[in-house]
């Protein structure tokens, strides 16, 4: 997996985040999907869809976001599911 592309796609999709924004890890998983969908796919292929999610979040949480907690919004497959929130510094 090449984590530093993702790393880098995550980190050009967060940058239109205002500071104080909350967002959820599905927002970025969907706007990895629909605007870097090669990184996306490209990273997939070893994992299935709900440890790649947590993959995503991993990243995101090292990347110095502060976890705010939880939220249930749709994932990439168009289920509901829990996912981790975080708010952009």
């Amino acid at each position: 997996m090449n984590n530093v592309a993702l790393k880098e796609a995550i980190q050009e999709i967060l940058k239109d985040v205002k500071p104080g924004t909350i967002f959820d890890a599905h927002y970025v998983i969907e706007r990895l999907f629909n605007d870097k969908n090669q990184t996306y796919l490209g990273n997939i292929s070893k994992q299935d869809i709900n440890q790649y999610d947590g993959t995503i979040a991993n990243i995101i949480k090292g990347m110095g976001y502060d976890r705010v907690g939880d939220s249930i919004s749709k994932n990439i497959l168009d289920n509901y599911n829990c996912c981790s929130c975080w708010r952009k510094k």
